[in-house]
């Protein structure tokens, strides 16, 4: 019985570690800054870097990546919309070709929508927190025969 036992727990500390791991991690927080520009209007644009990491088994998969199209920051008093997040077209769609790779991602705020329901200056002042929805699709790499 400890034959069996001693076996099958190798069998899984083997099978664990044979698995690899993409790992995705914010590298640089979005951060908005204003555009003078008249095709634009009142927006603004910001931009974050998006980290994806991997072991030496991954690298050769496809990665693709989706954004949803609206998100929302807080600074525990006033909501703001993010809306249009998305990344370059070269980036939506890639494959791992080095261990680590920085990819841009992008987001619009409309100027007229921050303070729209509220007059008092003090709930829109603040540092804004939020969450940017991505979901990272993996593909293996083909099997080479």
């Amino acid at each position: 019985m400890k034959k069996l036992f001693i076996i099958l727990s190798l069998f899984l500390v083997v099978c664990i570690n044979s698995f690899g791991e993409i790992q995705a991690k914010i590298y640089k927080n979005m951060t908005f800054h204003t555009i003078n520009t008249r095709s634009t209007g009142r927006k603004i644009v910001g931009v974050g870097v998006l980290e994806l990491t991997c072991n030496d088994d991954d690298l050769g998969s496809k990665i693709q990546l989706n954004f949803l199209k609206k998100a929302y920051m807080t600074n525990k008093k006033n909501w703001i919309e993010v809306s249009n997040l998305s990344t370059d077209e070269k980036d939506k769609s890639f494959i791992l070709d080095r261990k680590t790779k920085l990819i841009k991602f992008y987001g619009v705020v409309d100027k007229s929508k921050i303070g729209k329901n509220t007059l008092d200056g003090d709930m829109i002042e603040g540092k804004y927190v939020g969450a940017t929805p991505i979901m990272i699709s993996i593909y293996d790499k083909e099997m080479k025969r």
